[in-house]
């Protein structure tokens, strides 16, 4: 399993909106695989890529037409090799027959081996389980911040009403 780099994705996101990117790079960056964007187009939902030269080259996008289509961060992306529509093993960045996905995606998809798919389902069920951590301890925090806050009104109204009866 190859997750995409974090460096990947700032070059992307680093990149100016007029830049054009690959079709692998447009999966990379919006978080679909490249047979998600080719069923996307397929099924008329976007992004719409650049007008081909060559029916039979690759297609490419411009970076400002896939930023709304960009999913949230929430699930890392992987690497898996795609052959006719199956997922026969872990891929490699850069490969032409790799895919880039979130696993729940690659689990939608057809695979030719089980038990490279429970392993999926493993890193899936791993990545849901740090998901949720993250958040709570994002929630923790707030709640603590929100606390703090309050007892800073608290004082406050405190300190306002001590120094308004002493003042009498």
């Amino acid at each position: 399993m190859a997750d995409v780099p974090e460096p990947e994705l700032q070059r992307l996101e680093a990149l100016p909106d007029d830049a054009i990117l690959s079709n692998q790079e447009a999966a990379t960056y919006t978080g679909y695989s490249k047979s998600g964007l080719l069923l996307r187009r397929k099924n008329g939902l976007g992004p719409d890529p650049m007008e081909k030269k060559n029916p039979l080259g690759d297609t490419f996008y411009v970076k400002s037409a896939l930023t709304p289509y960009r999913k949230p961060k929430l699930m890392r992306r992987h690497a898996y090799v795609v052959l006719n529509g199956l997922i026969t093993g872990h891929g490699v960045l850069g490969d032409p027959q790799t895919d880039i996905a979130t696993i729940d995606e690659f689990l939608g998809m057809d695979w030719a081996d089980t038990a490279l798919m429970r392993e999926a389902l493993l890193i899936m069920e791993s990545e849901q389980q740090e998901a949720l951590e993250a958040f709570q301890d994002e929630q923790r925090s707030a709640l603590e911040q929100a606390h703090l806050r309050l007892a800073e009104h608290e004082n406050k109204e405190l300190m306002s009403a001590l120094g308004g009866h002493q003042s009498h």
